[in-house]
Order: C-alpha cells, then structure tokens, then sequence
C-alpha cells in the first residue's frame, strides 16, 4: 500500500492568524487518520498563502499524486488545500483519477455529483471569506486614511502608537528633522553636504549607522508628512499627527530640489562673509579665495567685466564692525521704545484676535466641505473618483495652510514683542559680540541690523534695518 500525506498549511496573511497551528492540525489529521484506518507515510508542513497558486511543495505533492506514487491526502480542512480555483482544477483531476483527498470536517471527497458539488462550494467559500477579508482591510485603511491617519510605518522623527494606532513625534530624531530642512533652505549645503552635517551631529538613519545616502535624504525632504500632510496611493491627505515644520518652510525646500542651481556646499574652507554682500558696480555677488595664506574678497564677474579691486578679510570686517557703532541707545531713548512697544503689542494683540477668529470660521467651513465630499463618496454620488481626490488635496492643501496659520498666530506676536526687546538690549554689547562671536554669530548680529550690504572700491555700504521707523 502507498500510504498517504498529510498536508498542514499555516499561512502568515491576516485572515490565516486564527486558524489552528501546525502542531495542532497535526494533530487533529492523525487522529482522523486513525480512526478511518488510513497510513500516513509522509507529512508536508507549509507557511505558504492559498490565495493565489504557486504553492512550491504543494505543487510538488499534487505531481507525485498524479505520477500514482500515492493513494491520497488528507488535511485538516480542505481550505488548507485550496482557496483558488486553478488549485481546485487540480484536486479535482486527482479526485477523477481515483487520488482521495480527505478533509478531517467532510470526509473523503469522491469521484461523484456529491463530492464535487461539496468540494466547490468549500473553495467558493473560502475564496469569498478571503475577498470579504481583504475588502474589509482595504475599507479599514482607507477609513483611517480618511479620518487623518497614515496607514503604514511612521517616517522618520515619527514613532507609531501601536495601543490607539496613531503617529507621535519621536523626541530623539524629529529635532534632526526640523534641523534638515532649516539647514537645507539655508542654501548653504547640498545634499551631501547635509548629510554628512547631520551624520556628524550624531543623526543615524534606520538602515546604516555610518552614512546617509543622498538619495534617501532627498525623499526625505520631498515627505509632506513634516508639514502635515500625507500620501497614500496616489493621494494626498490631511494627517491628524502634529507636523515638525510650516508648510512655507517645506515649499521653499521643494523650490531648492527642483532647482538646477543648487548651493554647492561641502567645500574645504567655508568663508565667514562669501555671499554676504554684493557688487557696488555690476550686482554680482562677491566671493572669496584663500591665497598664501590670506583671505580675499572680490566680486564673481558672472555677469562680465568688473573694475572692482580685491579686499582682504581683516580690512573688510573692521568695516563690518563699524555698523555697530551707532547703535548705543541712551536710556530715555531705550525707556520711550519701550513704552511705544507695549501700546503696539496691545495693538497686534487685539488684531490677532480679529483675525484668528477669521480664519477658525474657514476651517470649519473647509472641515464641513470635505465631510460633505466624504460622504458623497461613499453615498456613490461622485462617479469620477480622479475629481474626488483633486477636489479633496485642494480642501486638505488649504486646512493644512490655514491651521499652520493659526498655530503661528499665537507665537507671532511674541516673536516680534521678544525680538524687538532683544535688539534693544542687543545694542548696548553688539559690537563686543560680532568681534568676539563665530562665523555664524557674526552673520546672524549683520543680518539683525543691517540690509543691502554692497562693497565699492574696497568700501563696504549698507542699510539699517529701522523695524518701527514709521510708528517711533
């Protein structure tokens, strides 16, 4: 006598997670077994899905069964067989050719009306169960898309809440993030350059603790998730997770991406005051090169001939830190700022309030419209689907604009109350601070006070910055 196999199948997709184990299947077909007194010679274990076929030692045993090398098969249920019809093609001819295929639930599926009426309507099942399964996760994706949530693996400066299944903001990598996409609309590093910034500050990617591919990078700046948005299948959605950066922060990075004129970044030598002002004469910007030990500063001549001479660094900052000469503010001038501050920010205050009230009121209708397009989407009233997805990143675009709006409402009148207080206090040790300070020190104290910086005939020329010359 050949003997029979038995053939247990666990598979790893989700509608296969409550069926019994191997062990336990295992179980259950030996004492099926026993019972109606058939040998088992040979036992096949799989972790393989039945959706589809392509089932590597089921496909071997259904050849061997077909060779005659064995009377049957038996298996827990015959959904562990099949739950496809190109698989059920091939049960059936076995069952045709006299092969018996038990099923420890049905019994032995023979060559007769019963049998194969029983053995299609056991994969007809299990294919429906499968279909509705799949369904059911497609229409729970898409409901959690739709309520705000991204479906999938938070991206990076994210972490997923497995307990309420929603997004944070993971406190160890989203400062790195903020850092990327300030640094990199900065203009003063490529992607390399950046890269190798944030692996040097200690920022280490998912997959390589030594390095940042550059292109990886670049997808990670082309992420609307920071700003609070994001895509899913081909479509836009507003998150409901908190965003890392401003929408117009994340646009200005597109801008620089989808430019050919990219800074160049990552040189050997990065020169304080390159770029930091421009030609008198022809408009360029001037440069700088580092020659027998010194440094100098000259026009770039991009747009043709210039007459403007060389000047060295040293000479060029003593006139640099002659714009902070002026700026020592006596205290009855200090004391009448102040009090002028204080009656502006009780002005702005009451101006916020006006327009934060404005734009709540166009969140909400915004919010309503797109439950109104929601709805009608599933109601079936919209037939073009491409419309529906246009219509809905157009109300998300705008809720995710509005309410960065709204979040920077409340800070902004404290940003300009605290700056102003800030340059007022600043005058009194500026210059002090632009002489002793570093290379980015001292830029930030010139771009506080001073605009249109120029250099003619070796002689630097520039504008104050007067934030409230038209209110003082």
């Amino acid at each position: 006598m050949k003997g029979y196999i038995a053939y247990y199948r666990k598979s790893t997709d989700t509608e296969d997670r409550q069926v019994l184990s191997l062990d336990g299947q295992q179980e259950v077909v030996k004492a099926y077994a026993e019972r109606n007194g058939l040998k088992i010679n040979e036992e096949i274990r799989e972790s393989f899905s039945a959706k589809k076929p392509g089932r590597p030692k089921f496909g071997q045993m259904i050849e061997r069964a077909e060779k005659g090398e064995i009377d049957g098969i038996i298996a827990y249920k015959l959904d562990r067989l099949t739950r496809n019809y190109a698989d059920l093609g091939a049960l059936a001819g076995l069952i045709e050719k006299g092969i018996e295929i038990h099923d420890t639930s049905y019994g032995v599926y023979k060559d007769d009306s019963n049998s194969f009426i029983m053995i299609g309507v056991n994969t007809a099942i299990a294919s429906a169960k499968i279909k509705g399964l799949s369904e059911d996760t497609r229409r729970g994706l898409r409901q959690k898309r739709e309520i705000g949530w991204f479906p999938g693996y938070a991206p990076t400066g994210y972490v997923n809440n497995k307990a309420d299944k929603t997004i944070e903001i993971d406190p160890e990598k989203a400062p790195f993030v903020k850092k990327a996409f300030k640094l990199y609309d900065s203009g003063r590093y490529s992607l390399k350059a950046l890269a190798e910034k944030l692996r040097s500050d200690g920022f280490r990617s998912r997959t390589d603790s030594n390095r940042i591919p550059k292109t990886s990078l670049e997808q990670f700046l082309k992420n609307p998730f920071y700003y609070g948005c994001f895509r899913n299948k081909g479509e836009l959605f507003r998150g409901k997770h908190k965003p890392l950066i401003p929408k117009d922060l994340w646009d200005r990075v597109q801008d620089r991406l989808n430019s050919k004129a990219q800074a160049k970044g990552g040189k050997k030598y990065v020169f304080t005051y390159r770029g930091f002002l421009s030609c008198s004469e022809c408009g360029c910007s001037i440069t700088a090169e580092r020659q027998k030990g010194h440094i100098y500063y000259r026009c770039t001549k991009s747009r043709g001939k210039c007459g403007q001479p060389y000047v060295r660094e040293e000479e060029l900052e003593i006139q640099l830190a002659w714009i902070f000469d002026p700026l020592v503010i006596d205290k009855q001038t200090s004391d009448f700022i102040r009090s002028r501050l204080e009656e502006l920010y009780k002005e702005d205050k009451a101006y916020q309030e006006g327009v934060n009230k404005s734009l709540r009121i166009k969140l909400a209708c915004l919010k309503q419209e797109k439950r109104k397009l929601y709805r009608k989407m599933l109601n079936d009233q919209i037939d073009d689907q491409e419309m529906y997805r246009e219509l809905k990143e157009e109300i998300d675009s705008q809720i995710a604009q509005i309410e960065w709006k709204i979040a920077r409402l409340s800070q902004s009148t404290h940003d300009w109350l605290e700056q102003s207080s800030n340059l007022l206090k600043l005058a009194q040790v500026a210059k002090k601070l632009f002489v002793e300070g570093n290379r980015a020190e001292k830029q930030k104290l010139l771009e506080s006070v001073s605009s249109n910086r120029t250099l003619k005939d070796r002689k630097v020329r520039y504008s104050y910055i007067v934030w409230a010359k038209n209110r003082l």
